[in-house]
């Protein structure tokens, strides 16, 4: 407390401390894909009618998809979109052009590259990878780097389309056999839509699934699974797929869009394509990307501080309020908050060696709905370095 020397009014500034960890943004999708007309630089959209004012309107689906997907993401609920602009070609769609990396005159980067630069919890799809423009070795090119990308990110799932016409759902396909990602899923089979060439055409569904579970992050929270969530703006789907259907795909992590009596077309399955059960569900790993991006952003402050004890005890204390309030709307499970979670910040995460070079660990287990068991988190930060 300072000492005043002369009678009067004293002004002193006092921080506030670290200020609550909020929760990121869950809902924002991110597409590529080719359109008439636009730069190539990422650019965030919150309308149909904005998207169209930057890069023209809705396209007939024989040239491309991106436009009518954008339309479904909306029209089902979404609000924000990164759009990443390939230049629209006479000829075949290529891997390269989607994937970019180069950087332009203006030096910001193309496609996928682009799409790398964004740092934001992400439902990434790409409709016109299935385009017939594409052909089968450019979609397998295009299918890994966006694979690779989310899990190098670690912060995006990737929604991908199986092959039109397959009731399989691209089971027996294999390239997407193949995928076993615990950030990437497959949502079918395709959709008859109105198109913008008049009639109707048929659409890869990425676009409306990530409008639909846009749609449910607002309304029930993102730990809530997506299936059950109705789908918007489709005429039919391209076939009926029954329980029969289901029971073959549900065990591959294939996920089936089906109209139920009195429900309509709804998603009726929410797996990711992976072999691992602990990362099996979508809401799971999507809850997991909330709080470790909710975390690592809302303790951004402690690089300026000194790694020791009292601090750790803030991040602690900070992590468990975080972690509380999930509980408290249902997003962990478990009768008592012990149950639901823990948070550890102290010398059993972290060796004298961290602590000398400054790095902070957290170790963070919660208990999402699905699996009822603890999932692991480490997060590690870089703190001032005494010398």
């Amino acid at each position: 407390m300072p000492t005043y020397a002369t009678p009067g009014i004293a002004i002193e500034e006092s921080g506030a401390g670290p200020r609550p960890i909020e929760g990121v943004a869950t809902s924002t999708a991110a597409f590529i894909g080719v359109a008439a007309r636009g730069g190539a630089r990422a650019r965030l959209v919150g309308s149909l009618a904005e998207f169209e004012s930057h890069y023209g309107p809705v396209t007939p689906l024989r040239r491309a998809f991106l436009g009518r997907a954008v339309q479904g993401f909306f029209a089902n609920g979404g609000t924000r979109a990164w759009i990443v602009r390939v230049p629209a070609t006479r000829g075949r769609f290529t891997a390269a052009a989607f994937i970019g990396g180069g950087a332009t005159r203006a030096r910001f980067l193309r496609g996928l590259a682009a799409l790398a630069e964004i740092d934001e919890m992400l439902l990434v799809a790409v409709p016109d990878l299935m385009h017939p423009r594409m052909a089968p070795a450019e979609r397998a090119m295009l299918r890994v780097a966006l694979i690779a990308q989310a899990e190098a990110k670690r912060d995006r799932i990737v929604l991908l389309d199986p092959p039109a016409g397959d009731r399989a759902l691209g089971r027996d396909d294999p390239a997407i056999a193949a995928i076993d990602s615990a950030f990437a899923a497959v949502f079918g089979p395709w959709l008859a839509v109105a198109d913008a060439a008049g009639g109707r055409g048929l659409l890869p569904p990425s676009g409306h699934v990530a409008g639909a579970i846009a749609r449910a992050d607002g309304e029930a929270g993102v730990h809530r699974s997506p299936a059950g969530a109705a789908l918007l703006d489709v005429l039919e789907p391209e076939f009926a797929l029954g329980e029969a259907d289901q029971d073959r795909l549900n065990p591959v992590g294939l996920n089936a869009l089906r109209v139920l009596p009195g429900r309509g077309l709804v998603v009726w399955g929410a797996r990711l394509r992976t072999g691992d059960p602990e990362w099996r569900y979508i809401a799971v790993r999507r809850l997991a990307i909330h709080v470790e991006r909710s975390i690592a952003k809302g303790l951004g402050w402690i690089v300026f501080e000194t790694n020791d004890e009292p601090l750790w005890a803030q991040v602690r204390g900070l992590v468990e309020a975080f972690l509380l309030g999930l509980w408290r709307r249902g997003a962990l499970v478990g009768r008592t908050a012990d149950a639901a979670f823990f948070a550890r910040c102290d010398r059993s995460t972290m060796t004298q060696a961290d602590i000398d070079s400054g790095r902070l660990v957290c170790m963070i287990g919660i208990a999402p709905a699905k699996p009822a068991e603890f999932v692991i988190l480490r997060i590690g930060a870089w703190t001032r370095r005494d010398p």
